[in-house]
């Protein structure tokens, strides 16, 4: 391809009711497996310099991990063995 490099994956962001976010997911026909917010590591405490403090206890996004959705069947009846 000419030479170029593979385009950036977009991210978009904005901002909605965290009780928007799952039913979105669910409509969509996935699974919420996991949400987390990221916080900034203490191991570059150095690199973030003043903004560490803000970073560490104010995270500014959540990652939602989305996969298809866990199907709970309800348990076999038990079965009669008759001889």
């Amino acid at each position: 391809m000419d030479g170029l490099p593979p385009p950036a994956p977009v991210v978009r962001f904005f901002r909605r009711p965290l009780g928007a976010m799952p039913a979105d997911v669910h409509r969509a026909g996935l699974g919420l497996r996991e949400l987390y917010e990221p916080r900034a590591d203490p191991a570059r405490r150095e690199e973030f310099g003043d903004r560490y403090g803000k970073l560490s206890r104010t995270p500014s996004f959540l990652v939602l991990v989305l996969g298809h959705p866990i199907v709970h069947n309800p348990p076999l009846a038990p079965t009669r063995v008759t001889s």
